[in-house]
């Protein structure tokens, strides 16, 4: 016999989305932000932001620093962020 809290657990785990498809949506919002406001714009700052700590949450800190210079590549290289 389950225990009814378990078996909502389980449904829930069954609902989520792959990382892969999270990680897409991600990008792809990001790409979109830069093309249609520029790097310097805090709203494309917002999307590679995001995109950086789905990244790092996922244990990719080396994409997620990545993420986070695509925006303002052309303003620094020196120093790139930190996570």
């Amino acid at each position: 016999m389950m225990v009814p809290g378990l078996c909502g657990c389980l449904a829930a785990l069954a609902m989520q989305p792959d990382t892969a498809s999270l990680r897409h949506a991600f990008e792809e919002n990001l790409a979109r932000r830069l093309k249609e406001f520029g790097s310097a714009d805090a709203r494309t700052a917002q999307a590679a932001r995001g995109l950086a700590l789905f990244l790092q949450r996922k244990g990719d800190k080396p994409a997620a620093r990545r993420a986070l210079r695509t925006p303002f590549h052309k303003y620094d290289r020196r120093s790139p962020p930190s996570i």
